[in-house]
């Protein structure tokens, strides 16, 4: 059975810093009014890249507890202006922005330390992987593993799901938030990844990152 969310992970490739300074104030305003009058929105973030940095690039990452959230959320005057902006501005260059609409593999396969809303600059990791016809299911054993470790012995990684997109069976996509980037080298040395490789390593085809910094927002609601 799918899990209720509604997740977002939205890339905007801008076609310049200007038109970046103007959607990051718009979506400043989305974020009060998220944290004013939408408690069923659970994450909402504003990233930018950590390293390499364009000033051009914005990463979405927004999570509602179900449909008629994401539903309301839309429907709000401040969203119907950023969504009214970016059709009248016509604000992308050749690069297209890229929207994802993923969901849970599975209650198992995630975790929020609420203990993440106290850190304003956290460190966070968009991880792709890529795997032979059928390699994507058999590898879920292994992750669960990896994620359950994270959990239970790793206070600096404060949020880690997978994910699936559908239509893409045979890609697993991870929502990893870290304390620092000390605490996912932390992560990435111990010994449930490590067993994580060797298992998967056959089954594993290509594997992308995408480091990010937030600038604004939350991946568990401040009390």
């Amino acid at each position: 059975m799918s899990s209720p969310e509604v997740l977002v992970i939205a890339r905007l490739p801008f076609r310049s810093k200007e038109l970046r300074v103007q959607a990051q104030e718009k979506t400043a305003a989305i974020m009060k009014h998220v944290l004013d009058n939408e408690p069923r929105v659970n994450k909402y973030a504003v990233c930018v890249p950590a390293s390499e940095d364009d000033g051009k690039t914005i990463w979405m990452i927004e999570e509602y507890a179900d449909q008629a959230a994401f539903d309301a959320h839309n429907a709000a005057a401040c969203v119907k202006d950023i969504i009214a902006w970016l059709g009248a501005a016509s604000p992308f260059g050749d690069e297209p922005p890229s929207v994802r609409r993923p969901q849970y593999v599975g209650v198992e396969y995630r975790f929020t330390n609420p203990a993440v809303s106290g850190h304003k600059e956290p460190h966070v990791v968009i991880a792709d992987s890529v795997y032979t016809p059928g390699g994507a299911t058999k590898a879920l054993p292994s992750w669960q593993a990896v994620i359950g470790a994270a959990q239970k012995q790793e206070p600096g990684t404060l949020s880690y799901g997978l994910l699936r997109q559908e239509g893409e069976e045979d890609t697993l996509s991870t929502l990893e938030v870290y304390e620092s980037s000390r605490f996912r080298e932390v992560h990435d040395s111990s010994d449930a990844v490590a067993a994580h490789v060797r298992e998967t390593k056959s089954l594993r085809t290509g594997v992308e990152h995408h480091v990010l910094k937030v600038v604004d927002g939350f991946f568990h609601r401040p009390g």
